[in-house]
């Protein structure tokens, strides 16, 4: 959940508020095993992580533990259950474990996490993990904005991650990382350039293509409509007619262009 800002964590802690509730409801006995795997079954690792802190938000860190346990009425075996503890733990704040707080200099980072989200996979990362997954796609010469695309943030999030990054860097005394793009163009083979405009032709995405390929999703295009390399053969990516699906008229479809949305 570090990705997201304070907008984002809102909208999936709305979002998953009928999950939380289904939860609580099926624990307190309107359901079983099964149904408690179909539930979280469908979660993806961010919504569970904001699944946890939502349901902890929903619990009185001083409540008494005899309350938040008075509806176990029965045990597993339908024998009535004792009075829940009475013994030396008197609120559930008094359970709770003294967390260590880590040294800035020992931040552990994940490197299976760093590459789970440089190739745009579901993971959730710290703010460090993030950073050094950045580095690996501007090495691949990826754009931020190419970075926006993989992740599905909004276009610039990437920028402005980057920016609060290096003010951290800049207050900790810590050597930001340099983003290093490919010194040398990328060369491709006329079995590449042949390869890359079928797998387009057949619905690839210039990312996708882009990040088979160890380039950027600019340079797949130009191959693609025979900018680059018109000299290989592979089918040609014709003009694109009427706006593009990028662009906010596609979606809207106002005047002439609302019949051409409607047909694609």
């Amino acid at each position: 959940m570090s990705v997201m800002g304070a907008r984002e964590r809102g909208d999936l802690a709305e979002e998953l508020l009928p999950t939380a509730a289904s939860l609580v409801t099926i624990v307190h006995g309107d359901g079983g095993p099964d149904d408690l795997g179909s539930l979280i079954g469908r979660l993806g690792a961010v919504q569970k992580d904001a699944l946890l802190v939502l349901l902890a938000s929903m619990v009185d860190p001083d409540q008494a533990l005899s309350d938040a346990f008075a509806w176990l009425q029965f045990d597993e075996y339908g024998r009535p259950a004792p009075a829940p503890f009475r013994g030396e733990w008197t609120r559930i704040r008094d359970l709770a474990v003294d967390l260590e707080e880590p040294e800035a200099t020992e931040e552990l980072v994940d490197e299976v996490a760093v590459a789970a989200y440089a190739d745009g996979r579901d993971v959730a990362v710290t703010d460090e993990e993030r950073l050094r997954a950045v580095v690996r796609c501007v090495q691949r010469d990826m754009t931020y904005q190419d970075i926006d695309r993989l992740r599905n943030l909004r276009l610039g999030d990437t920028s402005l991650f980057l920016g609060r990054m290096r003010r951290r860097y800049e207050r900790d005394g810590r050597e930001f990382p340099a983003m290093e793009r490919p010194s040398e163009p990328r060369v491709f083979t006329e079995d590449e350039v042949v390869e890359i405009r079928t797998r387009s032709a057949a619905g690839a995405t210039d990312l996708e293509l882009a990040m088979s390929f160890d380039t950027e999703a600019g340079v797949i295009g130009h191959i693609c409509r025979g900018r680059r390399h018109p000299e290989y053969g592979g089918p040609i990516r014709k003009p694109r007619r009427g706006p593009s699906k990028n662009t906010r008229t596609y979606w809207l479809g106002d005047g002439d262009t609302a019949d051409y949305a409607k047909a694609s």
